[in-house]
């Protein structure tokens, strides 16, 4: 009996020195520390993906290392080993981390967010697309996409485009709905459009489309199949880009100063105003206003407006008059459309001037309103007939002051350029209640959107300027 478990030893000892690890030379060695890089991670959108890498020590360690997302759903991490890819799934907040086999070390925990369901907010911008239709196809199309007062889901939708044998034309969605898609980073969108063809025919669209948000691309659908005798449909792409109105973007009230050398000699500091009126995506009419008289355009004048030399700046170029001097003027001009600021050159027989000018908003804005509105929450209110002033304070505030059945508002607002829109910012009271105030303005159209909230009371409006300041 002593034998054969004598035998049975040799034979288990034989065994352990055959397999691997039993060897004392092939022991596992364990991690002791792991480092995850990027150590920090900036909000996430759905579909976005990122590579991860785990430093580990000591470097000649034989574990593995292995992933863990504290919620899939959010995020899941794909892959293995110590470069993995992590991929944004859904919203929400949660944490990851990584760890080795043998679970005695732990990566500290790296919070990630994939950004709340504000799907407007992923596509609000500007846009280039050409689209096909049955009336021809349509090129250069400028697209904007901007939030509808605070909504999370749904856009305002402007087109302008050129269309065959038509010209330019403007398409307009007062609010289009935003839903998720049918696979991750896919948005829906759904809502109503128009588009007007003067003297000819009005098209109410239909529009669906979908937005991409792992390339920010834009498919739309325009469809009119009510319309007698003349139904339409559209089919439009669009890319990010920055728009190519320069007309649109041009388009302003500006306030300045010129140097001027005339017959009379020379003036500094000489007070001239420029307007700037959009005629299309590539003109402008211009008045310029001063002591010494207003420089116009005359019949069949027009200052081209074309992309600058430099980046986020367009070019003026073309022929003004001066009726006090019965005298025509060549125009040169630079607009830089991030400051906002104006440059231009006028040459005559008898004078130049050399202008500099900042653009002045709020002078765009001012004015008289009447619109309708809403006012919901604690207490429901319909605001049709509302009134609203803007009186200008300086070239970047208004004072608003807004009549309704419930209580004037009165309020400071600052209005920063947006594109071809105008944003108003702002906060003031009412019954003793804080509200924040957002805003909307067309220089287009010459209407204001306006969202008035607090948590309790909500207060939507638009209305349309009455006369020009």
């Amino acid at each position: 009996m002593k034998a054969r478990y004598l035998i049975y030893g040799c034979l288990l000892a034989g065994l352990c020195l055959s397999l691997p690890g039993c060897d004392e030379d092939e022991k596992v060695t364990n991690i002791t520390g792991i480092t995850v890089t990027p150590a920090n991670i900036s909000p996430m959108e759905i579909g976005d993906e990122l590579e991860l890498t785990a430093a580990f020590t000591p470097a000649d360690a034989t574990e593995d290392i292995i992933w863990k997302s504290w919620n899939e759903n959010i995020v899941k991490i794909e892959g293995t080993g110590a470069k993995v890819k992590l991929k944004a799934v859904s919203f929400g907040e949660t944490r990851i981390f990584a760890t080795s086999t043998s679970r005695i070390v732990v990566s500290p925990d790296i919070n990630i967010k994939v950004n709340s369901d504000d799907y407007a907010g992923l596509m609000v911008g500007n846009y280039l697309g050409a689209g096909k239709s049955g009336m021809g196809d349509i090129s250069d199309a400028n697209i904007k996409l901007e939030r509808v007062g605070l909504s999370n889901t749904s856009v305002k939708l402007t087109v302008v485009g050129v269309m065959a044998s038509f010209g330019e034309q403007t398409i307009t969605g007062e609010s289009l709905d935003i839903s998720l898609g049918n696979a991750a980073g896919l948005y829906n969108l759904n809502g109503k459009a128009k588009l007007t063809i003067p003297g000819l025919v009005t098209f109410d669209f239909t529009v669906t489309g979908q937005f991409n948000n792992a390339d920010k691309s834009l498919t739309l659908k325009f469809v009119d199949p009510v319309t007698a005798g003349f139904p339409l449909e559209i089919d439009m792409t669009a890319v990010p880009g920055e728009p190519t109105d320069y007309g649109a973007l041009a388009a302003g009230a500006y306030a300045g100063k010129a140097d001027v050398e005339s017959a009379m000699g020379p003036m500094s500091g000489l007070d001239m105003d420029v307007t700037l009126t959009r005629i299309s995506s590539s003109k402008v009419d211009m008045l310029i206003t001063s002591a010494m008289g207003n420089i116009t355009l005359k019949e069949g004048q027009e200052i081209e407006v074309s992309a600058g030399t430099a980046a986020n700046t367009c070019r003026l170029t073309g022929n003004a008059y001066m009726a006090a001097f019965g005298m025509d003027m060549t125009v040169t001009g630079t607009i830089n459309l991030i400051e906002h600021t104006l440059t231009m050159e006028l040459s005559g027989e008898f004078m130049s001037a050399s202008i500099t000018a900042e653009l002045d908003i709020a002078k765009i804005v001012a004015g008289e309103y009447i619109g309708e509105g809403a006012m919901s929450g604690m207490m429901d209110m319909d605001l049709s007939g509302v009134e609203i002033s803007m009186e200008r304070k300086n070239k970047t505030t208004v004072n608003m002051f807004a009549v309704t059945a419930l209580a004037s508002i009165d309020c400071d607002l600052t209005v920063a350029p947006d594109g071809n829109f105008y944003s108003l910012r702002g906060a003031t009271s009412i019954m003793g209640m804080d509200f924040t105030v957002t805003g909307t303005y067309n220089p287009l159209n010459h209407t204001v959107t306006l969202s008035i909230n607090n948590p309790a009371l909500q207060i939507e409006l638009s209305a349309v300027k009455q006369y020009l300041l």
